[in-house]
């Protein structure tokens, strides 16, 4: 039986006996937390901003009434110390804010309007689950078996879905650009109207695909090694004009 925490907007039922214990994920604590650490990197960037331009108003016009110019310890160290608290807050948050399963259980789950952004699912089963508007962006689905899932709309940006299988799934509408998809699995999946804009490509399995509507320009394709002899509607898909012209070539107009 699985029990963990999802910030969801709606009530989950999972089938297969798995039960899910819903709890709000981001308390009072954590989002004050963050807000005072956002605070304080305007703050500091606000601050390092106005160091510098004293300085170099100091070296065009010296004011020392009214300025004192910056020592030359403090002009490389301030930057380099305010990037490395953002950097370190940008982490932490999204450790914080991130869900994490282990090979979890959702098949035929509706997850419908779930929030699963940044979580961490790798290797887990959401086979005939319902995803329909689900956040999955940024969401590890490393080898993750989507078959005959329901993904209309769903927004999965970022997210890797590297070597998964998304067999029969609907994405229809579905924003996922700047996904990693290599080597994943869209056997007879639908992907009318999804946005794959920038998204990595290389070794993906359209077979009895639909891409009509799909937008496919900037992705990271081969076009010379992609195999869509047997997907359908592929002509209607947006695609980079020098990858058309060779899609168009290995095919023809037929």
């Amino acid at each position: 039986m699985l029990y963990t925490k999802i910030p969801v907007k709606k009530e989950i039922n999972v089938g297969d006996g798995n039960q899910i214990k819903i709890e709000k994920h981001y308390g009072w604590g954590i989002t004050l937390g963050v807000i005072f650490f956002m605070i304080m990197i305007v703050a500091i960037s606000v601050w390092v901003i106005w160091l510098f331009i004293s300085g170099l108003v100091m070296k065009l016009l010296p004011l020392p009434d009214l300025l004192t110019p910056m020592s030359p310890g403090l002009e490389l160290g301030i930057p380099i110390a305010s990037i490395g608290i953002v950097v370190t807050v940008i982490y932490l948050a999204r450790r914080i804010l991130g869900v994490k399963f282990q090979r979890a259980n959702f098949q035929k789950a509706n997850l419908q309007h779930a929030n699963l952004q940044w979580a961490d699912i790798p290797g887990g089963k959401l086979m005939g689950a319902n995803l329909q508007w689900a956040n999955l962006g940024g969401a590890n689905l490393r080898g993750v078996n989507l078959s005959g899932a329901n993904l209309h709309w769903a927004n999965l940006e970022w997210s890797n879905l590297q070597k998964s299988n998304l067999q029969d799934v609907d994405l229809r509408g579905a924003n996922m650009q700047r996904a990693q998809l290599q080597g994943a699995k869209f056997i007879k999946a639908n992907l009318q109207k999804a946005n794959l804009q920038w998204a990595n490509l290389q070794g993906v399995k359209l077979i009895g695909a639909n891409l009509r509507g799909a937008d496919l320009r900037d992705a990271n394709i081969d076009p010379n090694r992609i195999d869509l002899s047997q997907t359908h509607n592929w002509k209607e898909a947006r695609w980079d004009k020098k990858v058309y012209e060779v899609l168009i070539q290995r095919y023809g107009e037929k």
